[in-house]
């Protein structure tokens, strides 16, 4: 239509000039048509914001060189997400290994952590330190087809009062561990592997109880085939005894039958309580069979037993029973829920004991040996005196 301009275009159908100063043309940095859009001056503006966007980014950059060179932090951060990414793998790498070394310390610390602990009820046999470094070595059969120096037994639980009479006659003769319905019982080797003759000792002792249950309970150990028993004393400070109008089991086994095994002959000397009595049909005390136990040494050790001499490749047998006695005046209701665990070492007897080497203790001998030939000699130049005096 006449008296209309089009835009960029002059009136004789020239075409107009791009004002460059202005801004009539494209925008810096930007891609478009042949012809800027309307509103070129703010279009200006905005070319003037993104230099002013681009100041700062570069003003970031510098100060990020700056801190990353006095922060070791951000330069640590800098280091790890930078553009290196043979860097970032190796650093990934290393983490992972540092994870899986982290990992397995903590495993290494819980089995250790088991290694020393003791569930409750647990019977344990070890070899102290001096003993296995020599080569003295422990095993549940004979043949020792495993290397050892501690071994455990299980605990019984949910157990009951039962006495002597119910535990098999061939209790020792099954090895390793064997516990009945309601008691612990264990089977176990110790070998002389040191290459000399060699002495030690043996302890037991109780590792922890709760509700006094150790107070009724009895453990009958056997050594190479010949067994004791052993309870506390009773309240009076008597040995705990059993008493039956038949010969008892395990008395042919004992190994002093001179003090385990005897009659009642006096009556009023039997400690029997008149309910086990009336239980078991023992009004008469007099003439009944009687195994005596013996007391233990305190209140946490049981037994400590000595050892001379052992050969060198000797084998030593060792089997543990342990049971809450039901004639036991201490086995009443009251114990329910408790427990009561045990533990069992060997080690090097001391000098009071044997515990000196064979070699030793043969020196020991022949000088006790030539301190009595001189008790003679003088005994024989003194009666020659008193004969030449006559």
């Amino acid at each position: 239509m006449a008296g209309k301009k089009k835009k960029g275009q002059l009136n004789n159908g020239e075409a107009e000039a791009p004002d460059l100063e202005s801004g009539g043309g494209q925008a810096e940095g930007l891609s478009g048509g042949s012809d800027p859009p309307a509103g070129s001056g703010k279009q200006a503006k905005g070319g003037r914001r993104s230099k002013g966007v681009d100041r700062h980014y570069k003003r970031m950059e510098w100060q990020s060189k700056f801190w990353n060179k006095v922060d070791p932090l951000n330069k640590f951060r800098h280091w790890y997400l930078g553009k290196v990414s043979l860097t970032r793998s190796l650093f990934r790498v290393t983490a992972a290994w540092q994870t899986i070394v982290i990992l397995l310390s903590i495993l290494v610390i819980l089995y250790i952590m088991a290694a020393f602990y003791t569930g409750k009820g647990e019977f344990v046999v070890k070899v102290d330190r001096p003993m296995a470094d020599d080569g003295f070595l422990i095993a549940e059969e004979p043949s020792f087809g495993e290397l050892l120096v501690t071994l455990r037994n299980d605990a019984a639980e949910d157990v009951t009062n039962i006495s002597l009479d119910e535990i098999p006659r061939d209790v020792m003769n099954v090895d390793g561990k064997h516990n009945g319905e309601n008691y612990v019982a264990y089977t176990f080797y110790l070998k002389n592997h040191t290459g000399s003759q060699k002495s030690y000792q043996y302890q037991m002792t109780m590792n922890g109880s709760s509700k006094h249950v150790e107070k009724a309970t009895w453990i009958m150990l056997y050594y190479n085939g010949k067994q004791k028993v052993y309870a506390m004393e009773n309240d009076a400070g008597h040995p705990e005894s059993l008493y039956r109008r038949f010969e008892i089991p395990f008395s042919e086994l004992a190994a002093d039958p001179d003090y385990m095994n005897g009659r009642v002959t006096n009556p009023s000397e039997a400690h029997v309580t008149d309910e086990v009595a009336k239980m078991r049909q023992m009004e008469d005390k007099n003439g009944l069979y009687e195994l005596k136990t013996i007391p233990w040494e305190s209140d946490d050790v049981v037994c400590t037993g000595y050892v001379d001499a052992m050969e060198v490749d000797e084998v030593d047998k060792f089997t543990v029973v342990i049971w809450l006695e039901g004639d036991d005046p201490d086995c009443t209701d009251e114990l329910w829920g408790g427990h009561v665990e045990f533990r069992m070492l060997f080690s090097y007897a001391d000098d009071k004991h044997g515990g000196a080497p064979s070699d030793q203790k043969e020196q020991a001998g022949q000088a006790d040996g030539e301190k009595e030939d001189e008790q003679t000699d003088a005994q024989d130049d003194g009666a020659s005196a008193e004969e030449g005096g006559k």
